[in-house]
């Protein structure tokens, strides 16, 4: 039986002697076929994109090629850059109400990067005021919640603005007793992260 199944691929090799009178007719057909095929393959090449992979992956190489550049990554990155544009240092205070209260800001850059992210997660923005009017806007009482630690920049030890100092860490009762803490002593905070209670 193994030899038959020898045989029988030996005339599979047998049938391509046939199709060679076949081939100068499938040559000739293969011609019109692709001449047919090249306005059906122009055609076919929109839905290629749309079902295989490969012309995809071929318009893919060329965001990678943009990716690797420097262009998306500086463009990715100015978001976060511009956050790093604000220099943390700098005093220029700036008062505004957040929700009705009153929040002192180191600077307007760091004013500004921080509105920002409020307006992305859809929250009121802050209302730039007066140092006098946002101060009448402190609370008077706040109540114990949830503790949360903030970040306050400390300036150089020559007093010097704009030169970098270090930055203090300090634990409040609630995020209204930061709030009050920073608008009352005119100390702005860099960030705030609730902790659990000690």
């Amino acid at each position: 039986m193994g030899v038959l199944r020898f045989s029988n691929a030996h005339r599979v090799v047998d049938p391509d002697p046939e199709p060679e009178p076949d081939p100068e007719s499938e040559s000739e057909s293969e011609t019109e076929t692709e001449t047919d095929p090249d306005p059906e393959s122009e055609p076919e090449t929109d839905p290629d994109p749309e079902t295989d992979p490969d012309p995809e992956s071929e318009s893919d190489p060329d965001p990678e090629s943009e990716t690797e550049p420097s262009t998306e990554p500086t463009t990715v990155t100015p978001t976060p850059s511009s956050a790093c544009d604000c220099n943390i240092y700098y005093r220029n205070y700036q008062w505004a109400l957040q929700d009705c209260l009153c929040r002192c800001f180191q600077n307007e850059c760091l004013m500004n990067r921080e509105n920002d992210q409020r307006k992305k997660d859809g929250k009121t923005p802050f209302v730039p005021v007066t140092e006098e009017l946002c101060k009448s806007f402190i609370n008077k009482k706040c109540s114990v919640g949830f503790p949360v630690v903030a970040e306050f920049p400390i300036p150089a030890p020559c007093g010097c603005n704009r030169k970098p100092g270090s930055i203090a860490t300090e634990r409040f009762y609630s995020l209204c007793h930061l709030l009050k803490y920073s608008a009352e002593s005119s100390k702005p905070f860099l960030s705030y992260s609730y902790c659990w209670p000690i």
